[in-house]
């Protein structure tokens, strides 16, 4: 098989775990929390991600982009350009989290619990580098990490999520 063709179907598969979750765990959830909690949770969930597209402005579509470019000068160039794509995203996303962070010192005790919590994810934004194996044309190891962390969060949705939290 060729790798055009590999690597659509490894994103066409995850793509399609992506749109068919939700219906798996959204039902549990809204029962479990209620309708209080589950509103607390879309927005610190809205906001985390809001921040993470801030502080990305861009850089998973250019990243690859450039990657893909760069992959054909050679070694060197390569690594040039990827450490200062990256450091842009650090940059960026480092930003964007001493901001959540003084945000969410501001809340109450138990809203601040949610938000420092949903900010795991500015940290994994802050250093995934899925760009760099998507114009390195490598999607099966992006697509595999994706499927298994997912795997992972399902789980411990259901092993996790037994009560409302506040």
């Amino acid at each position: 098989m060729n790798k055009i063709l590999s690597n659509y179907l490894f994103n066409t598969t995850y793509q399609l775990l992506v749109i068919f979750l939700p219906f798996i765990t959204t039902p549990y959830v809204s029962r479990v929390l209620g309708p209080e909690q589950l509103g607390v949770n879309a927005y610190t969930f809205s906001i985390v991600n809001i921040l993470m597209v801030a502080g990305m402005f861009g850089i998973p579509l250019y990243g690859s982009r450039q990657i893909g470019i760069y992959s054909t000068k050679g070694l060197d160039e390569l690594s040039k350009e990827f450490w200062s794509i990256y450091s842009l995203q650090l940059a960026g996303m480092l930003i964007c989290s001493v901001g959540y962070l003084c945000y969410s010192l501001t809340l109450s005790p138990a809203l601040m619990k949610i938000f420092l919590i949903q900010g795991i994810q500015l940290i994994a934004s802050m250093i995934d580098i899925s760009w760099l194996l998507m114009g390195l044309q490598r999607f099966k190891e992006t697509v595999t990490r994706n499927f298994l962390v997912k795997m992972l969060t399902i789980i411990l949705i259901f092993t996790v999520v037994k009560k409302e939290a506040i």
